[in-house]
């Protein structure tokens, strides 16, 4: 619509590459065109005559195409007829692409003979980057988006399953530190290090867990080599003065 109604073209339509039928698919189309766009078969299969005008050509080269007196362009034979009741003179198609590899095009429509020069068409294969550039973009969007979804997903289920569970979790950051615990869980099996105040912290820095002795210098240095561990003791003091060990 921009490109018609700036440009003052007779009308514009963008093309992708339909897979399954094996041609070019019309997606967007603006300005009155008399038909032209949906009678017009762009095939990808070499072998098909329609493959080998413009628009195929475009698809296979990656170059855009320009002919500034359509009705007498050889390229353009098979759609002469069509542009005449169109009342097309001037032709440009520009390839559009996805992460470098082209999946359509974007064709522009005059009425007037010798419409496009270098100026315009160099305008033209830049708006043609500019939508290449905007697909690139929606498709990493919508992989972060999916991502995103998939992550909450996991973290859900992550949920569920600890909320199931009987035995006390913790989470701890790249460095160590604790930065959640779960409050739930059987009340023999709570985890030492429940109060806020402890996170941000490190297990062996929590003065009320007896951090010293060769356990706990076995058990970060399977941290500091990001193991997994197993049967990991540690004993808490309670304010009677006795101890309450945890496995």
């Amino acid at each position: 619509r921009i490109a018609v109604e700036h440009g003052h073209f007779l009308f514009a339509w963008i093309g992708l590459i339909d897979w399954n039928g094996r041609r070019l698919k019309r997606v967007a189309k603006y300005g009155a065109d008399s038909g032209f766009v949906d009678s017009l078969k762009v095939s990808i299969d070499e072998a098909d005559p329609s493959a080998n005008g413009p628009a195929g050509t475009a698809l296979r080269t990656g170059r855009h195409f320009v002919s500034n007196d359509y009705l007498a362009s050889p390229e353009t034979g098979p759609w002469h007829d069509a542009a005449r009741r169109a009342g097309v003179h001037a032709f440009a198609v520009y390839p559009i692409r996805l992460h470098g590899d082209v999946i359509g095009t974007m064709s522009f429509y005059s009425g007037e003979r010798n419409f496009f020069t270098g100026a315009l068409s160099a305008t033209l294969e830049e708006m043609a980057v500019d939508v290449s550039f905007a697909l690139d973009n929606l498709e990493r969007e919508a992989e972060r988006a999916q991502a995103v979804r998939e992550l909450r997903a996991s973290e859900a289920r992550f949920r569920s399953l600890t909320e199931l569970s009987s035995d006390f979790y913790w989470e701890t950051d790249a460095e160590h530190r604790l930065v959640s615990r779960d409050s739930i869980g059987r009340e023999a099996a709570k985890p030492a290090f429940r109060s806020p105040a402890q996170f941000g912290k490190r297990r062996w820095e929590v003065t009320d867990l007896s951090p010293e002795g060769t356990d706990w210098q076995a058990h970060r240095a399977v941290l500091e080599a990001r193991q997994p561990f197993r049967d990991f003791e540690i004993s808490r003091d309670r304010a009677d003065g006795s101890e309450r060990y945890v496995s």
